[in-house]
């Protein structure tokens, strides 16, 4: 992390304060992080919903034990993979992307 060694005092009024507090608890971040962000034009978005990160971690699972069927049957068995497993794989990468970069 950054060594930070300076100090920025700013007045703001009510209405100022309780909108970068919203912000700040919107993109889930600390006031002075929504600052640092703020001065370097970084675009300050909204942070996942809690279930969110839930949906990938199943996604990822499912991610996960279909790419160990496509490998069994490529691999494992004189049988042909069931129809549509490979693109099923690949879809829920493409569905665990899509959400990852809303958020990114």
């Amino acid at each position: 992390m950054a060594e930070r060694h300076f100090v920025l005092k700013t007045y703001l009024t009510k209405n100022e304060y309780d909108e970068a507090k919203r912000k700040a608890q919107i993109a889930g971040l600390s006031y002075a992080a929504l600052i640092r962000k703020a001065v370097r034009n970084a675009v300050i978005r909204e942070a996942p919903a809690v279930d969110t990160v839930a949906v990938i971690q199943k996604l990822r699972q499912v991610e996960k034990y279909l790419a160990g069927e496509v490998k069994h049957f490529e691999n494992d068995t004189s049988f042909p993979a069931p129809p549509g497993l490979a693109e099923a794989y690949e879809t829920t990468r493409d569905v665990e992307k899509m959400i990852a970069g809303i958020y990114s």
